[in-house]
């Protein structure tokens, strides 16, 4: 197989996240851009800071890093790991204690929340916002078991009735989802799991609520406490987004997350010839726009020459453009959230597209490239206007179709 074009997720430094192959600059993303710092995960597992303008290899869920790329975000929560602060208002007589454990950032900053001896009561910690009808929030925290099993997540005046999701962070698993939009629990190592709730808002209030709340049994909105029952929480984040974004920390104000433009390699065209050829993405998507993309494309704007992938609510999308012909074809997977292994090859009008080992399409008669015409990998849409949200594990470029059988061994998770 005739490799010419690598980017593996390895050396970075301010502005470029340094490619593989070719030896050389044009492997490089180099027009990198994040103005704020930002977090990941790093190797040994702990959220640690990076600063502005520095790529982020994030190595979440363990193994090899991915390239992280996310959009602007505000973290509204004022205190993010100060529970105490009356910003916090602490119901049915819950108490924090703090600095008691080590937090997912390796310091001894994660609290208590604890409950006091009651019947029928659900301790928990409050956090008012405003919210715009039409809007999507995502409110989350991370949570370590104590010596009770569930934690309960709910939010008010956001929607008519109230949403709510449980969590078992014994086990790491959703309990009864009760009404949320979206529910998620992530597991971030030693023990600490990141629960989230998606919050799609119909009404325009300043009173909406986010709130964390101690519970002993699944769908349990209200339990029988002795005072001796707690649960360790950490790193609380309020946000105007689909999803969770990495951690944000603020210490009395709102805190900003600019946005990470990956932008484009230089000119690969010397190393393959474009008129025959296979992409392959490796990575998963947070974003599912119709402009979230990834290309195999060329710097001429007038010129159409493009391999995209890309996603709608449900499925990827492979768009392939030579000069004027092309299409756009779709690609099941059975968890579009998953990372994905996606790889395309075409020579002589024929496009063979094949995902996670299983071929998607095969389609003949639909244009051929030009010599040289695909000259860079951009993390944007092929017009590069809209910039990428995702993570990246890899990508190659081969000067020739492989075969059927190279084809499901490269894609095989």
């Amino acid at each position: 197989m005739g490799l010419k074009y690598l980017y593996l997720p390895s050396g970075v430094k301010a502005g470029t996240a340094y490619g593989v192959l070719p030896n050389s600059a044009n492997a490089d993303f180099s027009s990198f851009i994040s103005d704020t710092d930002g977090t990941r995960i790093d190797k040994n597992g702990f959220i640690t800071d990076v600063e502005a303008n520095v790529p982020r290899l994030d190595y979440t869920g363990g193994g090899c890093p991915s390239l992280l790329l996310e959009p602007t975000s505000i973290n509204y929560t004022q205190y993010s790991e100060d529970f105490t602060q009356s910003y916090w208002t602490k119901e049915n007589n819950a108490t924090i204690e703090s600095d008691v454990e080590i937090s997912p950032t390796g310091s001894l900053n994660a609290s208590y929340l604890k409950a006091p001896v009651g019947t029928g009561i659900s301790p928990r910690i409050t956090q008012v916002f405003g919210c715009a009808s039409g809007q999507t929030y995502t409110g989350s925290v991370f949570v370590k078991k104590d010596n009770i099993d569930y934690i309960r997540i709910l939010s008010t005046g956001a929607t008519a009735s109230t949403l709510n999701a449980y969590y078992n962070v014994s086990n790491g698993t959703l309990g009864v989802a009760g009404s949320p939009d979206k529910a998620k629990i992530e597991d971030y190592g030693n023990g600490w799991y990141r629960l989230s709730l998606v919050i799609n808002a119909t009404q325009n209030t300043g009173g909406a609520t986010f709130r964390v709340q101690l519970t002993k049994s699944d769908n349990g909105s209200v339990s029988n406490f002795d005072g001796t029952e707690k649960s360790i929480i950490f790193g609380a984040q309020l946000e105007q987004q689909a999803y969770a974004t990495s951690y944000i920390p603020t210490n009395g104000s709102t805190v900003t997350r600019s946005q990470d433009v990956g932008g484009s390699t230089g000119d690969i065209s010397s190393v393959f010839d474009s008129r025959e050829g296979t992409f392959f993405f490796e990575g998963s998507f947070s974003d599912f726009s119709s402009l979230n993309r990834i290309s195999l494309n060329s710097s001429i704007t007038t010129n159409e020459d493009r391999i995209s992938i890309a996603t709608d609510s449900t499925r990827f999308l492979v768009i392939y453009e030579a000069g004027d012909v092309g299409a756009s074809y779709p690609v099941f997977v059975s968890d579009i959230y998953a990372n994905v292994k996606i790889a395309v090859k075409w020579s002589s009008g024929s496009v063979v597209c094949y995902t996670n080992g299983t071929e998607s399409f095969d389609r003949t008669n639909i244009g051929d490239f030009s010599q040289n015409s695909l000259d860079r990998v951009t993390l944007a849409n092929a017009s590069a206007s809209t910039p990428f949200r995702g993570r990246v594990k890899q990508f190659k470029v081969y000067d020739e179709a492989l075969s059927n059988a190279e084809m499901v061994k490269l894609t095989t998770l």
